[in-house]
Protein backbone atom coordinates (compact mmCIF):
# COMPACT_ATOMS: atom_id res chain seq x y z
CA UNK A 1 0.00 0.00 0.00
CA UNK A 2 1.67 3.68 -0.73
CA UNK A 3 1.91 5.49 2.24
CA UNK A 4 0.63 9.17 0.93
CA UNK A 5 -2.80 7.92 -0.70
CA UNK A 6 -3.22 4.52 0.71
CA UNK A 7 -3.63 2.67 -2.65
CA UNK A 8 -3.45 -1.03 -2.54
CA UNK A 9 -0.67 -2.30 -4.46
CA UNK A 10 -0.95 -5.60 -6.92
CA UNK A 11 0.82 -8.67 -6.47
CA UNK A 12 2.40 -11.07 -8.99
CA UNK A 13 -0.08 -13.96 -9.81
CA UNK A 14 -3.41 -11.97 -8.43
CA UNK A 15 -6.43 -13.25 -8.86
CA UNK A 16 -8.86 -10.78 -10.04
CA UNK A 17 -6.33 -8.01 -10.34
CA UNK A 18 -9.04 -5.75 -12.16
CA UNK A 19 -10.47 -5.17 -8.96
CA UNK A 20 -7.38 -3.76 -6.82
CA UNK A 21 -6.87 -1.43 -10.08
CA UNK A 22 -10.84 -0.54 -10.01
CA UNK A 23 -10.61 0.74 -6.44
CA UNK A 24 -7.08 2.55 -7.14
CA UNK A 25 -8.88 4.83 -10.13
CA UNK A 26 -11.98 5.37 -7.46
CA UNK A 27 -9.57 6.69 -5.19
CA UNK A 28 -7.03 8.20 -7.42
CA UNK A 29 -10.73 10.21 -8.73
CA UNK A 30 -11.46 11.38 -5.53
CA UNK A 31 -7.68 12.06 -4.41
CA UNK A 32 -6.61 14.28 -7.33
CA UNK A 33 -9.36 17.00 -6.09
CA UNK A 34 -10.97 16.27 -2.68
CA UNK A 35 -14.64 17.80 -3.00
CA UNK A 36 -16.03 17.41 0.04
CA UNK A 37 -19.60 17.54 0.27
CA UNK A 38 -19.89 18.83 4.28
CA UNK A 39 -17.70 18.62 6.73
CA UNK A 40 -20.26 19.58 10.03
CA UNK A 41 -22.38 16.13 10.08
CA UNK A 42 -21.86 13.35 12.97
CA UNK A 43 -23.55 10.49 11.01
CA UNK A 44 -23.50 9.53 7.13
CA UNK A 45 -26.56 10.59 4.96
CA UNK A 46 -29.12 7.94 4.69
CA UNK A 47 -29.18 7.21 1.26
CA UNK A 48 -25.74 8.27 -0.08
CA UNK A 49 -24.51 7.73 -3.94
CA UNK A 50 -21.01 6.52 -5.12
CA UNK A 51 -18.68 8.94 -5.67
CA UNK A 52 -19.68 11.19 -2.78
CA UNK A 53 -17.10 12.59 -0.31
CA UNK A 54 -17.74 13.50 3.22
CA UNK A 55 -15.62 14.29 6.30
CA UNK A 56 -17.03 13.05 9.59
CA UNK A 57 -17.41 15.41 12.65
CA UNK A 58 -16.61 14.59 16.29
CA UNK A 59 -18.31 12.45 17.69
CA UNK A 60 -19.46 10.42 14.51
CA UNK A 61 -21.67 7.53 15.17
CA UNK A 62 -22.85 4.64 12.88
CA UNK A 63 -20.63 3.76 10.22
CA UNK A 64 -18.83 7.00 10.56
CA UNK A 65 -17.71 5.87 14.56
CA UNK A 66 -14.26 6.44 15.60
CA UNK A 67 -13.90 8.23 12.05
CA UNK A 68 -13.44 11.64 12.90
CA UNK A 69 -11.22 13.68 9.97
CA UNK A 70 -11.06 10.84 7.92
CA UNK A 71 -11.82 11.21 4.31
CA UNK A 72 -14.96 9.14 3.98
CA UNK A 73 -15.72 8.17 0.46
CA UNK A 74 -18.82 6.15 -0.61
CA UNK A 75 -18.61 3.75 -2.88
CA UNK A 76 -20.87 0.73 -2.68
CA UNK A 77 -19.89 0.86 1.09
CA UNK A 78 -18.00 3.62 3.15
CA UNK A 79 -14.17 3.38 2.07
CA UNK A 80 -11.72 5.72 4.99
CA UNK A 81 -8.67 7.04 4.36
CA UNK A 82 -6.94 9.08 7.41
CA UNK A 83 -5.39 11.87 5.99
CA UNK A 84 -1.69 12.98 6.02
CA UNK A 85 -0.36 16.24 7.10
CA UNK A 86 -0.95 18.15 3.45
CA UNK A 87 -3.65 17.09 1.90
CA UNK A 88 -6.48 19.22 1.11
CA UNK A 89 -9.82 19.34 0.28
CA UNK A 90 -12.78 21.88 -0.93
CA UNK A 91 -15.91 21.78 1.39
CA UNK A 92 -19.08 22.73 -1.23
CA UNK A 93 -21.43 23.97 1.49
CA UNK A 94 -18.85 26.25 2.71
CA UNK A 95 -17.22 27.08 -0.50
CA UNK A 96 -13.82 27.03 1.16
CA UNK A 97 -10.76 25.13 1.22
CA UNK A 98 -9.12 23.39 3.98
CA UNK A 99 -5.78 21.76 4.61
CA UNK A 100 -4.68 18.90 6.89
CA UNK A 101 -2.19 19.97 9.47
CA UNK A 102 -1.44 16.04 11.25
CA UNK A 103 -4.00 16.55 14.08
CA UNK A 104 -7.32 18.82 12.41
CA UNK A 105 -8.24 19.85 8.93
CA UNK A 106 -8.19 23.70 9.23
CA UNK A 107 -8.99 26.58 6.89
CA UNK A 108 -6.58 27.52 3.77
CA UNK A 109 -7.91 31.37 4.24
CA UNK A 110 -9.29 31.89 7.22
CA UNK A 111 -9.29 35.80 7.21
CA UNK A 112 -11.40 35.51 4.11
CA UNK A 113 -14.30 33.79 6.05
CA UNK A 114 -17.02 35.21 7.32
CA UNK A 115 -18.85 34.06 10.56
CA UNK A 116 -22.74 35.06 11.63
CA UNK A 117 -22.59 35.39 15.42
CA UNK A 118 -25.61 35.20 17.33
CA UNK A 119 -25.78 37.74 20.23
CA UNK A 120 -26.13 36.26 23.50
CA UNK A 121 -25.00 37.41 26.83
CA UNK A 122 -21.80 35.61 26.37
CA UNK A 123 -20.43 34.81 23.30
CA UNK A 124 -17.14 32.76 22.01
CA UNK A 125 -15.45 33.39 18.88
CA UNK A 126 -13.52 30.37 17.34
CA UNK A 127 -11.40 32.04 14.51
CA UNK A 128 -10.03 29.06 13.01
CA UNK A 129 -13.87 28.80 11.40
CA UNK A 130 -13.21 32.02 10.25
CA UNK A 131 -11.38 35.54 10.13
CA UNK A 132 -14.45 37.93 10.24
CA UNK A 133 -16.59 38.04 12.69
CA UNK A 134 -20.19 39.88 12.32
CA UNK A 135 -23.10 40.01 14.96
CA UNK A 136 -25.83 43.21 15.78
CA UNK A 137 -26.52 43.69 19.31
CA UNK A 138 -30.32 42.94 20.80
CA UNK A 139 -29.03 43.30 24.42
CA UNK A 140 -27.42 45.80 26.42
CA UNK A 141 -24.16 44.77 26.61
CA UNK A 142 -22.47 41.44 25.41
CA UNK A 143 -19.10 38.99 27.23
CA UNK A 144 -16.43 38.17 24.18
CA UNK A 145 -13.83 35.27 24.36
CA UNK A 146 -11.84 34.28 22.22
CA UNK A 147 -10.32 31.74 21.12
CA UNK A 148 -9.00 29.23 17.89
CA UNK A 149 -6.80 31.78 16.01
CA UNK A 150 -3.00 30.60 14.65
CA UNK A 151 -0.06 32.72 15.63
CA UNK A 152 -0.12 36.06 13.45
CA UNK A 153 -3.89 35.56 12.20
CA UNK A 154 -5.65 38.37 11.97
CA UNK A 155 -9.01 38.78 13.12
CA UNK A 156 -11.82 41.82 12.64
CA UNK A 157 -15.17 41.56 14.76
CA UNK A 158 -17.99 43.49 12.95
CA UNK A 159 -20.41 45.30 15.59
CA UNK A 160 -23.05 46.83 14.76
CA UNK A 161 -25.58 48.50 16.92
CA UNK A 162 -29.77 47.77 16.89
CA UNK A 163 -32.59 50.23 16.48
CA UNK A 164 -32.06 51.15 20.46
CA UNK A 165 -28.21 51.98 20.08
CA UNK A 166 -25.61 52.77 23.37
CA UNK A 167 -24.96 48.85 23.36
CA UNK A 168 -21.57 47.72 25.31
CA UNK A 169 -19.06 44.91 25.02
CA UNK A 170 -16.05 42.98 27.31
CA UNK A 171 -13.39 40.97 26.63
CA UNK A 172 -12.00 37.78 28.25
CA UNK A 173 -8.35 38.01 29.56
CA UNK A 174 -6.69 37.23 26.19
CA UNK A 175 -7.80 40.11 24.81
CA UNK A 176 -5.28 42.70 25.44
CA UNK A 177 -5.23 46.69 24.72
CA UNK A 178 -2.78 49.47 24.11
CA UNK A 179 -1.58 52.81 25.42
CA UNK A 180 -2.95 54.02 22.25
CA UNK A 181 -6.11 51.56 21.88
CA UNK A 182 -7.34 50.81 25.44
CA UNK A 183 -9.95 47.75 25.70
CA UNK A 184 -12.63 47.48 25.67
CA UNK A 185 -13.42 50.46 23.19
CA UNK A 186 -16.12 52.74 23.41
CA UNK A 187 -18.49 51.54 20.65
CA UNK A 188 -20.64 53.75 18.51
CA UNK A 189 -23.85 54.45 20.19
CA UNK A 190 -26.28 55.55 17.78
CA UNK A 191 -29.20 53.48 16.34
CA UNK A 192 -28.14 51.11 13.38
CA UNK A 193 -23.87 52.36 13.46
CA UNK A 194 -21.38 49.78 12.56
CA UNK A 195 -17.50 49.49 13.92
CA UNK A 196 -14.94 47.62 12.78
CA UNK A 197 -12.45 45.88 15.40
CA UNK A 198 -9.31 44.62 14.52
CA UNK A 199 -7.14 42.13 16.00
CA UNK A 200 -3.61 40.31 15.79
CA UNK A 201 -2.85 36.90 17.50
CA UNK A 202 0.16 36.80 19.20
CA UNK A 203 1.03 33.24 19.79
CA UNK A 204 3.71 34.05 22.37
CA UNK A 205 1.77 35.81 24.72
CA UNK A 206 -1.50 33.76 23.79
CA UNK A 207 -2.83 37.00 23.40
CA UNK A 208 -5.61 38.72 20.77
CA UNK A 209 -3.58 42.61 20.40
CA UNK A 210 -6.67 45.07 19.84
CA UNK A 211 -4.94 46.90 16.78
CA UNK A 212 -7.56 48.85 14.81
CA UNK A 213 -11.53 50.47 15.60
CA UNK A 214 -13.17 52.00 12.42
CA UNK A 215 -16.36 53.56 14.45
CA UNK A 216 -19.59 54.90 13.23
CA UNK A 217 -20.33 52.93 9.46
Amino acid sequence: MTDFLQITDMVESQASKYLTHNQANHRLAVMAQICVIDRDLTAPPGSPSNGQVYIPKATATGAWAGKENYVAIYDNGWIFLLPAEGWRAFVQDEDVEINYNGSAWKLKHPEKVVQTITCADNVTIDWSLGGIGKMTFDRATVAFTFSGAADGQKCQLLLKQDATGGRTVTFGAEVRGSDDLPSPPTLSSGANKLDRLGYVYNGTDSKYDFVAINKGY
